[in-house]
C-alpha cells in the first residue's frame, strides 16, 4: 500500500504545486499571455536567525554550497528509496489587465483546474487533467494548451524552458551543470522558513544569484539552500531581457516552493507564476497577465506504477464530461474573493532583489522605444472649445524609468498641446515629474462621458465637457504604506478658460468660463482596497491661487473628498452589486473650475446638464443586476442620488460669467431606472427618470474601469 504523508504535513499536504508553465499562443497578441502551473497555499513564514550575510560574490563558501546544492539534485534521481509518488493538484489561472501607474487590474478570465501528478524512477512524468472550469468575464480567445497545465515536478531541469519555447528557449539552470560558468552568487542571509503543518522550522541559506553576462539569456533572482541537506526549497527568480523569446513579453516571474515529505524527500509544495505582457510598439495604458497558482498535497509514495503506465503522452486529460463533472472545493472565484489579483509578498519581492543585484536588464523585456498614447482620445478626439485633436506620442524606458512624451494639434483652437512624464523607483513606490502645455481639463470632480462617447455625442451637437486650458508641472510620489496606496504630489500651474471654436456658436450649450489663475497646490490621497472589488479613498488638497484679473485679490483654496466603490458579485448566480458614495467640500475661495457641477450624465440623469452646482456635494449611486445570457447581456436596475449645497455666487471669483442654466438652488436630485450591460457587461445603456421635476435620459457609457481607456 502506498505510505502517506508524514503527519506533520497535513497542512503541507494541501500546498500548492507550480506548473511547468509554458505559454500560450492566442490569435490576438496584444491580450495573448502565457499560463503556468503554478501556486500558493499553505504559508511560509521566514526570519532572520541572526547570522550575517556572507562575503561577496563568488566567495568560496556560497560556491561549495551551490556545488553541494548540485550533487544533491544528481543525488535525489537516483534515490533508490523514492521509487514513484503520486499526488494532487489544484490549480487557479487568472487572465487580467493591469494599469500599473494606476494600481488597477481588471479580470478577464478565470479557470480552476484539478490534475494527478505522477513521477517514476529514474525521471519519468505523467500528469492528466482531471477536473476544470472557467469562466470569461471580457472577450478573449486565450487558450491553454495541455503541456501549460502541468507541475514544475523537477525544478525545471538542467535548463529552463517555457512556453514550448516560445516565451523562453534555453536558460541554464542556476544549480545545474553549466551554473559555475554562467552565473555569479552571492550569500545574501540565513533564514528559518516555517512550513504550515511542519514541526520543526528549516534553516536555510538565500543565495542571490546573476548571470556573468546580463546581455545573454539567464536567471536572475534567489535560491534557497536546506543549511543540512543542500537541497532547494524555494526558487524565486526573473529573467534577463535576452531570455524572452516572444517580443510581447515584458516580464516572467516565478517562485518554486518544496516542502520535504516523510522528513525526507523535498518535492513540490507550492508555485506561483506571473506573465506580463504589452504590444511590442505601443505604449498603451495598460497589459495582459497570466497568473497562476498551484496548491499540492495527497502524496502517495512508492505505489509501484508499471513502465507502460509512463509511456504515450506526458500531460493527458480525461473525457469533457469528467471535467465538467469533476467536483471542486472552492468555488471558482473563492480563491480570487480571498486574496484579490494583486500580486503575492513573494512575486513583488522579486523586483527588489533584482534592484539590489543592478541587472537592469531583468527589469523590462519590452522594446525600450515605443509609441505612446495614454487613451484613444488622446490620439483623436473632437469638442466644442478645440474642434479635432489629433496626437501622437512615444515612450522610452531604458529599464530603470519610463519618460512618456506626447504632443497634439487642436485644429480649432489652433494651438499645440504637450504632455510629458518620468517616472521612476524611489524607495517602495515610484516619483513622477510631470509637464504640461496647453491641455485640457475639464470643471470640476465628475466627468460626465468616457473621451471617446464624448467625441460621439459633439458630433451629433451635444458637448458634455466645460474644458479650460493647464500649463504646469507638478512633482509628485506613489507607493504603499502598510496595505495603503499613498499619493503625493506638488502642481505649480497656469489655468485660462476656452472659448467656442467649432461653426455656429450659437447652436451649442454656453461654456462655463473657467477663472484665470496661477495656482500653486499640494494634494495627497490615501487608497485602501477592500474585498473582492472595494476600495475606499480619501483625498485632500491646499494651496495658493493668484488670479490674472489685478481686480481679484490673491486668495486661499482647498478641499476634501471620501469616496468608497464597492461591489459584491455572485459569480456562481449571475446576481451583483454595484455602488458607491462620493462626497467632497471645497474651502477657501472657490474659483468656477474647483466646484461641483450636478445634472445629467455622470451624476444625476433626468435633469438639465450641469443644473446645479456647489461647493460641496454628495453623490451616491447603486446597481443591482443579473446574468440573462452569460456574456451577452446582463440586465440590472439602477438609482442615483446626488446632493450639492449651492455657494453664495457673489463670493466665487468668475461667477458673473456662468451661463444662466447653472445655479439653481442646489439640494437634492434624484433618478432611478433600468438598463442593460452587453458584450461581457462592457457597452452600458440606462435609461432613467429624474424624480420630482425630472425627465426620461438615455445614457450610453462602458463600465466603469473602462472608462480612462476611452
Amino acid at each position: 500500500m502506498p505510505t502517506p504523508p508524514h503527519p506533520a504535513h497535513d497542512d503541507a499536504r494541501r500546498s500548492s504545486s507550480a506548473g511547468s508553465p509554458h505559454l500560450l499562443r492566442t490569435a490576438a497578441r496584444t491580450l495573448s499571455g502565457l499560463v503556468v502551473s503554478t501556486l500558493v497555499a499553505a504559508p511560509a513564514t521566514a526570519q532572520d536567525d541572526g547570522v550575517p550575510p556572507g562575503p561577496g560574490w563568488n566567495a568560496e563558501t556560497v560556491v561549495e554550497l551551490v556545488s553541494r546544492a548540485r550533487s544533491v539534485r544528481l543525488e535525489q534521481q537516483v534515490d533508490t528509496a523514492l521509487q514513484s509518488y503520486q499526488s494532487r493538484a489544484n490549480a487557479w489561472v487568472y487572465f487580467y489587465i493591469d494599469r500599473p501607474d494606476e494600481d488597477e487590474r481588471t479580470l478577464v478570465k478565470a479557470d480552476q483546474i484539478a490534475l494527478d501528478v505522477f513521477w517514476g524512477t529514474p525521471d519519468r512524468t505523467r500528469q492528466r487533467i482531471v477536473g476544470r472550469r472557467d469562466q470569461t468575464a471580457l472577450p478573449t480567445n486565450v487558450k491553454y494548451h495541455l503541456d501549460h497545465l502541468t507541475v514544475v515536478q523537477d525544478e525545471f531541469g538542467d535548463v529552463i524552458r517555457l512556453g514550448d519555447g516560445d516565451e523562453v528557449a534555453a536558460v541554464p539552470h542556476p544549480v545545474g551543470s553549466s551554473g559555475p560558468f554562467v552565473y555569479d552568487y552571492r550569500m545574501a542571509d540565513s533564514l528559518t522558513i516555517s512550513f504550515g503543518g511542519v514541526r520543526e522550522p528549516v534553516r536555510v541559506y538565500e543565495v542571490l544569484v546573476r548571470p556573468k553576462d546580463a546581455d545573454r539569456p539567464g536567471y536572475v533572482g534567489s535560491v534557497f539552500i536546506d543549511r543540512d541537506s543542500a537541497a532547494i526549497v524555494r526558487m524565486s527568480f526573473t529573467f534577463t531581457s535576452s531570455s524572452y523569446v516572444d517580443p510581447y513579453l515584458d516580464y516572467i516571474r516565478i517562485s518554486l516552493d518544496n516542502a520535504m515529505w516523510e522528513n525526507r524527500w523535498w518535492l513540490p509544495w507550492r508555485q506561483e507564476l506571473e506573465v506580463r505582457r504589452e504590444m511590442p510598439v505601443i505604449d498603451f495604458l495598460a497589459g495582459s497577465v497570466i497568473r497562476g497558482r498551484f496548491e499540492v498535497g495527497d502524496y502517495q509514495f512508492n505505489a509501484g506504477f508499471g513502465e507502460e503506465f509512463f509511456r504515450g503522452p506526458s500531460v493527458t486529460q480525461v473525457s469533457a464530461d469528467r471535467l465538467a463533472s469533476f467536483e471542486f472545493e472552492d468555488g471558482l472565484f473563492d480563491d480570487i474573493e480571498r486574496r484579490g489579483l494583486a500580486p503575492s509578498e513573494t512575486l513583488a519581492g522579486i523586483e527588489e532583489k533584482v534592484k539590489q543585484m543592478a541587472v537592469r536588464s531583468a527589469l523590462d523585456g519590452l522594446a525600450p522605444l515605443r509609441l505612446y498614447w495614454g487613451s484613444f482620445s488622446e490620439g483623436l478626439r473632437y469638442d466644442r472649445s478645440e474642434g479635432w485633436v489629433v496626437g501622437v506620442g512615444a515612450s522610452f524606458d531604458p529599464g530603470d524609468s519610463r519618460l512618456r512624451v506626447l504632443g497634439a494639434r487642436a485644429f480649432g483652437a489652433e494651438e499645440f498641446q504637450g504632455f510629458a512624464s518620468l517616472r521612476r523607483p524611489l524607495g517602495e513606490g515610484s516619483l513622477r515629474v510631470i509637464g504640461r502645455a496647453n491641455r485640457s481639463r475639464d470643471l470640476g470632480p465628475v466627468t460626465a462621458l468616457p473621451g471617446a462617447f464624448n467625441t460621439i455625442s459633439s458630433l451629433a451637437g451635444r458637448d458634455y465637457t466645460d474644458l479650460f486650458r493647464v500649463s504646469g508641472g507638478e512633482v509628485g510620489w506613489t507607493g504603499p504604506i502598510s496595505d495603503v496606496t499613498l499619493d503625493v504630489g506638488l502642481r505649480a500651474e497656469d489655468e485660462r478658460p476656452r472659448t467656442i471654436v467649432v461653426d455656429d456658436p450659437g447652436s451649442w450649450r454656453p461654456l462655463v468660463d473657467a477663472l484665470p489663475l496661477r495656482r500653486v497646490s499640494f494634494r495627497a490621497s490615501a487608497t485602501r482596497p477592500f474585498g473582492a472589488g472595494g476600495a475606499l479613498r480619501l483625498s485632500a488638497d491646499v494651496g495658493a491661487a493668484r488670479p490674472v484679473d489685478d481686480a481679484i485679490e490673491d486668495f486661499a483654496v482647498g478641499g476634501a473628498e471620501v469616496r468608497v466603490d464597492w461591489e459584491t458579485p455572485n459569480y456562481e448566480t449571475g446576481l451583483y452589486v454595484r455602488s458607491g458614495v462620493w462626497a467632497g467640500a471645497r474651502f477657501g475661495t472657490v474659483p468656477v473650475q474647483d466646484l461641483a457641477w450636478m445634472g445629467g450624465p455622470g451624476t444625476v440623469p433626468g435633469f438639465d446638464f450641469r443644473r446645479d452646482v456647489g461647493d460641496r456635494f454628495v453623490l451616491a449611486r447603486g446597481l443591482v443586476g443579473t446574468t440573462v445570457s452569460d456574456p451577452w447581456l446582463n440586465v440590472h436596475a439602477v438609482g442615483v442620488l446626488g446632493w450639492t449645497g449651492a455657494p453664495d455666487p457673489e463670493g466665487v471669483p468668475g461667477a458673473p460669467h456662468w451661463p444662466d442654466l447653472a445655479i439653481a438652488s442646489g439640494g437634492f436630485r434624484a433618478a432611478v431606472g433600468a438598463g442593460a450591460e452587453l458584450f461581457w457587461r462592457v457597452l452600458r445603456l440606462d435609461v432613467l427618470r429624474g424624480l420630482d421635476g425630472g425627465d426620461w435620459e438615455l445614457v450610453i457609457t462602458v463600465r466603469p474601469d473602462l472608462a480612462d481607456w476611452m
